[in-house]
C-alpha cells in the first residue's frame, strides 16, 4: 500500500514539473477605439492576447479600415473608419483622454486603454495690424475656410469693430484702439497695397496681411488735433515737473519755457556753481542765464578755457554756448573731417543744431541727411529721448511744424510729432521706451518738452537766444 501511494505521489510531482515547463495559458484583453465625434462616432472593442507584442498600427490594421502615409516622422494616419483627411484637415488621436505623445507606428497599448481618433480642421489665418501713430499692434486671426467668412467676419474675431452703411458701402467707423477724430478715417492696406474695396468686399487668401491705419484727409484738423494733444502734455508737465527741472538748470526745459514765453510760470533759479565747476555745469548755467537775461560773461570765459573738441557731441553744445568764433575756429574744422554716417542719432542732432545756429548750410544739410537716414532705419521705440532730440533738430532747421509734415513722415506715413506723442503719458511725462520695457524716467521728458514747445510756439531754433554771444 505504501509502495502504491509513493508511486502515485511521484506521478503527481512529475506532472506538476511538466506543467511548469509548458506555455502559460493566455488571457484575452481589449482596448476601445472610438472614431469620430458626436452622433457619428463609432466604437470598436478590439481584443488581443496579452502576450502579443504589437504597436497600435499593427493592431488597428487587423480590425479597422485605416490608411497611413509614410513620412520622415513615421506613419501618418490619413484615413480611419469613416474619417478621411484632406488638404484642410488632419486626423488626430488621444490616448486615455490625453493627446498621444507618439505616432501610431510606435505607441503601445495595454488592457483597458481608450484611443479616440478625430478629424481636425487646419484653420487658415490672416495677419492683422492696427496703426494710429501712437499705438501699433499685430495679431494672427484664424478662420475656417468652410465657413466662407468675409474679411469683416475674421477681423471681428480679433478686434471690436464698428461700421456704418453709406452710399459707398459699409464704412469702418472704429476698430480696436483706432477711433478716427474728425478729419480722418481708417485706411485699409492689403499686403502693403491700398485696398480698393471695403472690409466686407475685399477678398483674401490664407496668410495675407491687412493693415488698418489712421489717415487724415483734413490737414487743418490734423494740425489742430496733435497740437492740442501736445499742449495738454505741455501744461501737465509745467504744472507738476518744470520747476524741479528749472532748479536743476536743465537746458531743454528752460529753452522750452523760453519759447513758450512761460518762464514766469516758474520761479527763476538761483545759479550757484562750485569753485571748480564742470563743463556741463558751466554750459547749463550759461543757457539758463541767457534765457533769464543774467550776466554770464564769467561762466563763458571759464567754459572757453576748459572746452575742447574731442567728440562732436559735447563740442556742439559748447559751440552753442560760446558763440560763432568757437564754432568756426574749433568745431567746424573737426566736423569737416568727421564721418557723419558713423555718428549716432544724438550726436547728429546736436551737430545739426550747432551748424544751423551759425548758418553753416553745407554742414547743416549733410548732418540732417545723415540724421534722417538713422532716424528712419531705427525703430522709433528704441529711445524716446533720442527721438525727441532729433525732432528738436528738425524743428530748428526746417520750416515751422516740419515734424508734422508729410516730407518727414516714416514708412507708415506718420509724422515725427505723432510718433513722439506715442511716448507721452497723461501726467505730462514720457516713457523712455515703449512696450514691455516702459521706463518712467524724467530723463526723456525734458527733450520731449522742448520738442513739443517748439511745435506749439513756432520757434525758429531751439537755442536761438544764444546766437551772437
Amino acid at each position: 500500500m505504501k509502495k502504491l501511494f509513493s508511486m502515485v505521489l511521484l506521478a503527481l510531482v512529475v506532472f506538476a514539473l511538466a506543467a511548469c515547463d509548458a506555455d502559460p495559458t493566455t488571457h484575452k484583453t481589449s482596448i476601445e477605439v472610438r472614431i469620430g465625434e458626436g452622433e457619428s462616432q463609432t466604437t470598436h472593442d478590439i481584443t488581443f492576447d496579452d502576450a502579443e507584442a504589437m504597436n497600435l498600427l499593427d493592431l488597428l490594421e487587423s480590425h479597422v479600415d485605416i490608411t497611413v502615409e509614410t513620412t520622415d516622422f513615421g506613419p501618418f494616419v490619413t484615413a480611419i473608419g469613416h474619417l478621411e483627411a484632406d488638404e484642410r484637415s488632419y486626423i488626430a488621436f488621444h490616448k486615455n483622454g490625453e493627446p498621444a505623445q507618439e505616432g501610431v507606428g510606435t505607441i503601445t497599448y495595454n488592457d483597458g486603454d481608450v484611443f479616440v481618433f478625430t478629424l481636425e480642421v487646419i484653420l487658415s489665418g490672416l495677419w492683422l495690424t492696427l496703426q494710429d501713430g501712437r499705438q501699433e499692434t499685430t495679431v494672427y486671426a484664424t478662420y475656417d475656410e468652410a465657413d466662407e467668412p468675409t474679411l469683416l467676419d475674421v477681423v471681428s474675431t480679433a478686434f471690436d469693430v464698428e461700421t456704418s452703411e453709406s452710399d459707398w458701402g459699409l464704412m469702418l467707423e472704429a476698430i480696436g484702439f483706432i477711433e478716427p477724430p474728425e478729419g480722418s478715417f481708417i485706411a485699409l492696406y492689403h499686403n502693403d497695397d491700398y485696398a480698393t474695396e471695403g472690409i466686407d468686399m475685399t477678398s483674401f487668401e490664407n496668410g495675407d496681411a491687412f493693415t488698418f491705419r489712421l489717415t487724415w484727409w483734413d490737414e487743418e484738423a490734423y494740425i489742430i488735433h496733435y497740437t492740442n494733444l501736445a499742449s495738454m502734455m505741455i501744461d501737465a508737465y509745467i504744472d507738476d515737473d518744470a520747476q524741479t527741472k528749472v532748479d536743476e538748470l536743465n537746458p531743454f526745459v528752460i529753452a522750452g519755457l523760453y519759447h513758450l514765453d512761460m518762464l514766469e510760470h516758474v520761479t527763476e533759479p538761483t545759479i550757484e556753481l562750485d569753485e571748480e565747476p564742470t563743463t556741463t555745469a558751466l554750459l547749463n548755467a550759461i543757457i539758463a542765464g541767457r534765457a533769464y537775461g543774467q550776466d554770464v560773461d564769467a561762466w563763458v570765459a571759464a567754459l572757453d578755457a576748459a572746452a575742447g573738441v574731442s567728440h562732436a557731441y559735447p563740442a556742439s553744445l559748447f559751440a552753442m554756448a560760446l558763440g560763432d568764433a568757437f564754432y568756426a575756429d574749433d568745431l567746424e574744422p573737426f566736423l569737416a573731417n568727421l564721418s557723419l554716417a558713423s555718428q549716432d542719432i544724438d550726436t547728429l542732432s546736436l551737430i545739426v543744431l550747432a551748424a544751423s545756429l551759425y548758418d553753416d548750410a553745407a554742414m547743416t544739410e549733410a548732418a540732417m541727411e545723415a540724421l534722417l537716414d538713422v532716424l528712419y532705419e531705427t525703430p522709433y521705440e528704441d529711445n524716446g529721448a533720442s527721438f525727441a532730440l532729433a525732432m528738436i533738430a528738425v524743428e530748428s532747421t526746417l520750416d515751422h511744424r516740419a515734424s508734422l509734415g508729410e516730407d518727414f513722415a516714416d514708412q507708415q506715413g506718420f509724422a515725427l510729432a505723432v510718433r513722439l506723442l506715442a511716448y507721452g503719458r497723461e501726467d505730462g511725462l514720457f516713457y523712455w521706451r515703449l512696450g514691455d520695457d516702459d521706463v518712467d524716467l524724467h530723463f526723456t521728458s525734458p527733450q520731449a518738452f522742448l520738442a513739443l514747445a517748439m511745435l506749439i510756439s513756432g520757434a525758429d531754433h531751439a537755442f536761438d537766444f544764444l546766437r551772437g554771444e
